[in-house]
């Protein structure tokens, strides 16, 4: 008796249950694909590899302002635990360079795209480091 019950509910209108099925599916992927979302977030700028010989002189920007599209969980994420950019100055000289910030250099989760950086262009004014005096008064 509970056999043929079950039998008759999942026999009876089997192709509206199948296209049921396929357009649920449909259903799901389209809002999951349409998932995303744009926002700006301020990420901090890291210098890296300043010549031994050299520091940083005068004003410099601390963070970059970068606008990421991706999922929207993901995008929840990146806010708790926000990015860096690096900015090499390995082929830095001494006076004033300007340096240009590219999307390799701030790391995002693989599924967040970098849509644009402000400002992208970073001027950094480097000087001699100040003689140490290994005699001191």
């Amino acid at each position: 008796m509970i056999l043929n019950r079950l039998k008759v509910l999942l026999l009876d209108n089997v192709l509206i249950k199948i296209v049921s099925l396929v357009f649920a599916v449909l259903l799901w992927f389209y809002v999951n694909s349409k998932g995303g979302a744009e926002m700006e977030i301020a990420v901090p700028l890291e210098l890296r590899n300043v010549p031994a010989r050299l520091v940083v002189v005068g004003d410099m920007i601390d963070d970059v302002t970068v606008r990421v599209r991706g999922r929207e969980r993901i995008l929840e994420g990146i806010i708790s635990s926000p990015p860096r950019a690096v900015l090499d100055l390995t082929d830095a000289r001494e006076g004033s360079n300007v340096l240009f910030l590219t999307p390799s250099a701030i790391t995002v989760p693989a599924n967040v795209q970098i849509m644009r950086i402000s400002p992208r262009r970073i001027p950094i004014r480097l000087g001699p480091r100040a003689a140490q005096s290994d005699n001191v008064h």
